[in-house]
């Protein structure tokens, strides 16, 4: 389908009708019915800080194909049931500081893998039962990760052990959960 994105771009995802994509920094694409998006879907957007594409029917997606100078990215309710933040490559040159993948089917989220830059994650409203002792380990020996803020409410938690969460960890919601423990 081709949409009209305030008449600057034409959705088959991005094509661009100015000589380059630079200047834009927000895009928003959410409700739009989008399934999918080629290899080459954002390569005319290099300035883009920010991408909405909350409430389509992604279904999977690789973080691997979005512009290098993303920031926050909403991919909330757009059914995705694996997050992958990629190779090694991707987690430590990611400009990525926002994250909200809320209302979708994740079982797990390997905290072990986020991006160096990541501040925020909102993971609620998903179906994740055990946070990876092993991946938090590796997120508190890393010296740079910036992780703050994360949002694990309402999934299906049982236990929680709240040492295995980095230092660098400000803000925690795991309310919702059925904690046993």
């Amino acid at each position: 389908a081709t949409a009209q994105v305030d008449g600057t771009f034409e959705l088959g995802i991005c094509e661009c009708h100015s000589p380059s994509g630079a200047f834009c920094t927000k895009l928003i694409l959410s409700n739009l019915s989008i399934s999918g998006f080629q290899n080459s879907s954002f390569i005319a957007l290099p300035d883009l800080e920010e991408l909405d594409l909350s409430h389509n029917t992604l279904g999977q997606i690789d973080l691997a194909l979005l512009p290098a100078n993303l920031k926050h990215l909403n991919l909330s309710a757009v059914g995705i049931a694996e997050l992958s933040f990629g190779d090694s490559t991707l987690r430590s040159s990611s400009e990525l500081e926002v994250v909200d993948v809320s209302y979708n089917a994740l079982a797990d989220v390997d905290v072990g893998l986020v991006p160096h830059s990541l501040l925020s994650l909102n993971a609620s409203h998903n179906r994740i039962s055990m946070i990876w002792p092993g991946a938090m380990r590796l997120v508190q020996l890393n010296p740079f990760v910036a992780l703050e803020r994360m949002n694990l409410s309402s999934n299906a938690l049982t236990t929680v052990d709240l040492s295995v969460f980095p230092q660098s960890i400000r803000w925690l919601d795991i309310s919702n959960n059925s904690m046993t423990e």
